[in-house]
């Protein structure tokens, strides 16, 4: 089992979860860095024109918000102690981003449409309404922190 694995571990289980977040942000960005290359390739080859730094730059931090939203399938992962509830949680955020999006206007509110509608700048995307989607992030972090610390292995 990886979890009585990592529990066999000399470290805390903070540095850990610490661990994990970070490996899942670098394969993110890595990741983003390669599909922006492939992107580049792509539109030049098609001859779609040459992406401005801006759009590249944009979709970059798209791939950083999008990664913020994994605190929060990170918490409903360790609070069920279930990878098929984590894959899908992120499903449903998915589904709610796309409705989100479709909706329009007022669905700059919800926070799993934040990052495409940011990014495809339909409508504006305020600057509260980015920091209510970043304070979820950090709260759902904390809690899976809190509730990482006080997980009985068995």
């Amino acid at each position: 089992n990886t979890a009585i694995g990592l529990a066999m571990l000399p470290m805390s289980r903070h540095i850990t979860m610490t661990a994990k977040f970070l490996v899942y942000a670098a394969w993110t960005l890595v990741t983003h860095l390669l599909l922006a290359i492939v992107m580049l390739l792509l539109a030049v080859g098609f001859r779609f024109g040459f992406p401005t730094g801006a759009h590249i730059l944009r979709f970059l931090v798209l791939g950083v918000l999008t990664l913020l939203a994994t605190p929060i399938i990170a918490w409903v992962s360790v609070c069920t102690r279930s990878l098929i509830a984590g894959c899908g949680t992120a499903l449903a955020l998915i589904i709610l981003g796309q409705f989100g999006t479709l909706l329009g206007a007022n669905s700059g509110w919800m926070p799993p449409a934040v990052p495409a509608l940011w990014a495809l700048q339909i409508i504006p995307t305020t600057t509260p309404q980015l920091l209510v989607f970043l304070a979820l992030s950090v709260g759902f972090a904390g809690l899976t922190y809190a509730r990482w610390s006080r997980m009985q292995l068995a």
